[in-house]
């Protein structure tokens, strides 16, 4: 039977206007589309796949994005 792993990055709305994020574990580096889509594809080096992303509202705007990821367990 296949084992998983999972994995939750927590990205939480630093620039309102630009709607920019940056993750609360690890990385001081703001996040915008074209970093995000960076970070998928170090995660994926690492055998992780996004499952889902899901936002967490706030004040009538998206203050939180949840991401997670799984990958087989060796």
């Amino acid at each position: 039977m296949e084992k998983w792993e999972y994995l939750m990055v927590e990205l939480k709305l630093v620039d309102i206007n630009a709607h920019m994020f940056s993750t609360v574990e690890g990385f001081d580096k703001v996040w915008s589309a074209d970093l995000f889509t960076e970070h998928l594809n170090q995660y994926g080096e690492l055998g992780w796949e996004l499952v889902s992303c899901f936002p967490i509202a706030g004040f009538r705007r998206t203050i939180k994005v949840f991401a997670s990821f799984k990958r087989k367990k060796l």
